[in-house]
Order: C-alpha cells, then sequence, then structure tokens
C-alpha cells in the first residue's frame, strides 16, 4: 500500500527550529537538504510543486515556513530571523518556542502511556468494537 500521507507544515517548522536549534546560520539549500532526511516524504510530498516547477511540494513547506510575508511562517512570528537573503538563524522565541513544543510532547506521551489513559482507550475500543492500536 502507497502512503499518500503529506506532512504538514507545523511539523516541516519544527524540524526546521530543530536544525536551527544550534544558533549557525542556515541557509535554504542547507535546511532543505537536511529536512530530505529527517522528514517522513510520501510519494505526494515529492511530487512537483504547482509554481515552482523544480520543487517538490514538501519544498514549498519550506519555503512558506520561513516567508516573512506569510502570518504563519517561523519569520513572522519571530521564531526565526533572516539575516541575509536565504540565510536564517533561530531567535530566543524560537529556541522557547521549540522547548514548549518538546515539554508539550514530552506530558502528551507521559500521560498517554498513564494506566488512566490505557483504561479510557480500551473502554473506547470496546465501545466502538474498535482494534486497540
Amino acid at each position: 500500500m502507497i502512503n499518500y500521507t503529506r506532512v504538514m507544515e507545523p511539523q516541516v517548522q519544527h524540524e526546521i527550529l530543530r536544525l536551527l536549534a544550534g544558533g549557525q546560520i542556515w541557509t535554504n539549500a542547507c535546511i532543505k537538504r537536511e529536512l530530505r532526511k529527517a522528514l517522513p516524504l510520501s510519494p505526494a510530498d515529492r511530487a512537483t510543486a504547482n509554481c515552482r516547477p523544480n520543487e517538490g511540494k514538501w519544498e514549498e513547506l519550506v519555503n512558506n515556513a520561513l516567508s516573512p510575508s506569510r502570518t504563519n511562517s517561523l519569520t513572522a512570528r519571530r521564531y526565526a530571523e533572516t539575516v541575509e537573503w536565504g540565510h536564517h538563524r533561530i531567535t530566543d522565541a524560537g529556541r522557547k518556542k521549540l522547548e514548549d513544543d518538546d515539554m508539550f510532547a514530552a506530558g502528551f506521551h507521559k500521560a498517554m502511556a498513564s494506566p488512566e489513559a490505557e483504561a479510557f482507550l480500551r473502554k473506547l475500543k470496546d465501545h466502538h468494537n474498535l482494534p486497540l492500536f
């Protein structure tokens, strides 16, 4: 079975912040090269972008994530800054966002592994007659 699920922009943004977390300046090309290895890219992600025939659809998400003209971009929200055209680095706000996201994820996974969560999921499964993950 082929997976056509696409990566989403929040996932791309999080991975960009993880790359930038070391504090060095990254070029768009270097970011894309590393994300190509880090993201679970499907054939749908690798399909040709609508507006840029030399890029994949996932690369559009990277461009959007770093574009200062998009209100939900890392740059517009001041999590990353463009130091010169095509060169980016993380800001203190970006480090805080990354830390908050990682703390939330750790807490969520801990909560989902709790006996209470397991009991809830079993009841839900039994109620809907579904397999438990």
